[in-house]
């Protein structure tokens, strides 16, 4: 039990470390059951010493806050976009150009995956957390730390006291992207297009407990104002893992050639991620180099987006069957003529629900645009009702599945 403030320091820090290894390790310390006996003792001591309550106890992460607004914040140092390209001869065109900029040979790159999520920006100084905003036009964001709290893969406390612009992205692994579109189909309400989209949406709620309901994670993946310097990007990352943070895949490589062989190998392991990623992230590693480098009026010279090919094959809708998963839920799914998409042969695809349905205005007969989600999952983006004539037909929903 808690007798003495001394008591409650310890027992908070006790609770970020047991919460450090079962949201961001996956490595349990305790039980949950003894966890939260542990929560309701330090919730206690705070309630009856208001006073004593730590920035960085867990019971400050609940959510619950309500914002009139989201102000905004400048960022300490840019938040910058980066370049694309979308093919072998792309990159080895921005390597050469990137070359003859330096006038030196290049050294070592750092290759990591491209999150599709809400790129956002923690301010820490004395070790807490002071601030989050996202990106907004690079200079000034929105201001979102009500929510950010909420988000246990962000450490309220790290042991680096200098401050420091820690920047990654929010996301939602797919996991919980699916639980909670099926949570919202449960309650009437309509499911989020896409993962990105419902990251977005949860970091800009005014009400954080809405936020805390959800479960947004974050990667980080580099770093704005720093008064520290370091001399590599990977060091700087490595580091940043150990104040608390979840670590993303990292991958040294010395030429075009490697890159790109880094790259085919993130393609084949893409479908199995826990995340959802549309490209990789090529960087210099020798950050005095970046900064020799420079910007160009949008973006960093010394690092590309490396992105992966949307391929969009065109069809013609046939029909709508119901499908009943698992849960008893019926899902509608589209029965296509058959079209080649990244050398599958697709004839069905989902069509999610009929709400979605109804907002395209999607018809029978429809010529539609078909892509294969995470490069496995077949799914109908939108009708191109330009092409419409007499044959289109209305589509209704069906209480029972045909057979």
């Amino acid at each position: 039990m808690i007798q003495t403030l001394q008591d409650y320091h310890n027992l908070v820090e006790n609770l970020c470390l047991y919460a450090h290894h079962y949201y961001v390790l996956a490595k349990p310390l305790v039980s949950d059951e003894i966890y939260d006996q542990l929560y309701h003792q330090a919730l206690a001591y705070e309630q009856a010493h208001p006073e004593d309550i730590l920035p960085h106890s867990p019971t400050q992460r609940v959510g619950g806050e309500v914002m009139p607004f989201l102000p905004k914040q400048e960022h300490k140092a840019r938040m910058w976009s980066l370049d694309n390209v979308f093919s072998f001869k792309e990159l080895q065109e921005w390597l050469k150009r990137l070359s003859d900029f330096a006038k030196a040979p290049l050294e070592s790159f750092i290759c990591s995956p491209k999150l599709d999520g809400a790129s956002l920006n923690l301010y820490y100084e004395d070790g807490h957390l002071v601030s989050a905003s996202m990106r907004g036009n690079g200079v000034v964001g929105e201001l979102v730390t009500h929510n950010v709290k909420t988000i246990r893969s962000i450490p309220l406390k790290i042991p680096y006291t200098k401050p420091i612009e820690i920047r990654g992205e929010v996301l939602l692994l797919k996991k919980d992207f699916n639980a909670l579109n099926a949570d919202r189909l449960a309650q009437g309400l309509a499911p989020f297009a896409n993962a990105r989209n419902a990251s977005v949406g949860s970091l800009r709620q005014l009400n954080s407990g809405i936020t805390a309901q959800r479960k947004l994670t974050f990667y980080p993946w580099g770093l704005g104002f720093c008064a520290q310097e370091f001399t590599s990007f990977k060091q700087a990352m490595q580091e940043v893992q150990e104040w608390g943070f979840l670590g993303l895949d990292f991958v040294a490589c010395e030429s075009a050639q490697q890159i790109q062989e880094a790259f085919s190998a993130f393609s084949a392991k893409r479908p199995n991620l826990p995340y959802e990623a549309d490209g990789m992230v090529a960087i210099l590693d020798n950050l005095e180099l970046q900064r020799s480098l420079g910007f160009t009026i949008k973006a960093p010279r010394f690092a590309i987006a490396y992105k992966f090919p949307t391929a969009e094959k065109c069809t013609k809708l046939l029909k709508v069957l119901n499908q009943v998963g698992r849960s008893g839920a019926i899902t509608p799914v589209g029965v296509l003529e058959p079209v080649f998409v990244q050398g599958a042969l697709v004839s069905r695809a989902t069509l999610d629900n009929y709400t979605q349905i109804e907002q395209q205005d999607l018809q029978i007969n429809d010529i539609v645009v078909v892509v294969r989600s995470g490069e496995v999952i077949p799914k109908i983006l939108r009708p191109l009702k330009e092409l419409r004539d007499h044959t289109q037909a209305k589509i209704t929903p069906h209480p029972l599945p045909q057979l």
